[in-house]
C-alpha cells in the first residue's frame, strides 16, 4: 500500500486512503495491514484473493475503537462518519489492481 501511495508517512498514508477508498480503514500497525470495510458481497468473485483477502462470513476481527486514531497497536486510518459507512467496492477493487500492477512492473 505505501509503495502505491509513494509514502511511508503514516498520516499521509491515511489521508490519501480515506481521499480515495472515501469510507472506514483501519491499520495494524504491528503487521503493516490494512482493513477496509465494505459491504458484504460473493467472495468468490473478487480476483485479488492473494494480494488482499476478501474477509467474510465466519471470519473474526478485532476492530479498534473509534478513539484509536494513531499506533501503536491497531488504529483508525479512516473513521466511519456514521453508521452503516462503508467503502465502494469499486474503489478498492481499483487500488488493488494498482498495487497489482506496480507490483508487476518491479525489478526482481
Amino acid at each position: 500500500m505505501h509503495a502505491v501511495l509513494g509514502t511511508d508517512e503514516l498520516e499521509a498514508v491515511g489521508r490519501s486512503l480515506a481521499a480515495m477508498l472515501g469510507g472506514p480503514v483501519f491499520c495494524n500497525a504491528f503487521s503493516c495491514q490494512y482493513y477496509v470495510l465494505v459491504r458484504g458481497a460473493d467472495r468468490t468473485r473478487w480476483p485479488y484473493g492473494r494480494e488482499a483477502p476478501f474477509l467474510g462470513e465466519g471470519t473474526y476481527l478485532g476492530v479498534p475503537a473509534v478513539r484509536r486514531t494513531s499506533p501503536p497497536g491497531p488504529y483508525w486510518v479512516a473513521l466511519p462518519q456514521q453508521p452503516g459507512d462503508l467503502c465502494s467496492l469499486t474503489s478498492v477493487a481499483a487500488l488493488v489492481a494498482v498495487a497489482v500492477a506496480r507490483r508487476t512492473e518491479e525489478p526482481r
